[in-house]
């Protein structure tokens, strides 16, 4: 199972990338819509273009640099923890110094290595930022920055959905979704709000999550 997410063309190095959310489970039917066994799964695939998307040169599976397919990112296992997009906000930004940044998440793994969810939401996930440097034959060498990870106390499922901006002076501006509701807020009495997290240094390390307020707070 391979979907389709948007292409990104870089505007410098003139490449196309395309990633991939993929699924390697026989017998999954194809029409089922976030199917549960996903969310331990899931794992992200690239292809990339020099004709302006109209062939692709490879098409491989997107693993830091030091790991395997089995342990592609720290802490993420192929088939244990799904690695994926958060619909379509989560789009590649290539940032002022060059590398490619892909706004992922990924779900949480508890003591005995299962999926676990401390805030009692349907899922569970921290923003996960892939950092990938162009080579010169067309693949991206990939590293991972400082998980992005929520207060369960106050998001029932985690960070989701990141989408991410540069500013002018540099910094970079992740802003994503939270949720409230599940076993643990049956009655939503948690507040509603998007949630933003800064770096600094191009990234690689992420303030904590904080609700995106107005500048007086509200």
């Amino acid at each position: 199972r391979r979907e389709s997410f948007p292409l990104f063309s870089d505007p410098v190095q003139g490449n196309v990338l395309r990633v991939v959310p993929s699924l390697d489970t026989p017998g999954l039917d194809p029409n089922a819509v976030e199917p549960p066994i996903a969310l331990e799964k899931y794992y992200l695939r690239y292809r990339v273009s020099t004709d302006g998307g109209r062939t692709f040169l490879f098409d491989e599976p997107i693993v830091a640099e030091g790991f395997t397919e089995a342990n592609p990112f720290a802490g993420v296992y192929k088939g244990r923890n799904g690695l994926f997009m958060g619909d379509v906000g989560s789009q590649v930004l290539r940032t002022r110094d060059g590398n490619i940044l892909i706004p992922a998440q990924v779900c949480t793994l508890g003591e005995d290595g299962k999926l676990h969810s401390p805030g009692g939401g349907f899922t569970y996930t921290d923003v996960l930022i892939l950092i990938g440097q162009w080579r010169p034959d067309h693949r991206l060498t990939w590293r991972t920055a400082e998980r992005i990870v929520a207060d369960p106390a106050r998001s029932t499922r985690g960070m989701i959905e990141p989408t991410l901006a540069e500013t002018r002076d540099g910094r970079l501006l992740c802003v994503m979704r939270g949720s409230n509701g599940g076993s643990k807020d049956p009655q939503f009495a948690l507040p509603s709000h998007k949630w933003r997290s800064v770096s600094t240094d191009g990234g690689v390390h992420w303030s904590p999550p904080e609700p995106w307020t107005y500048d007086d707070g509200t």
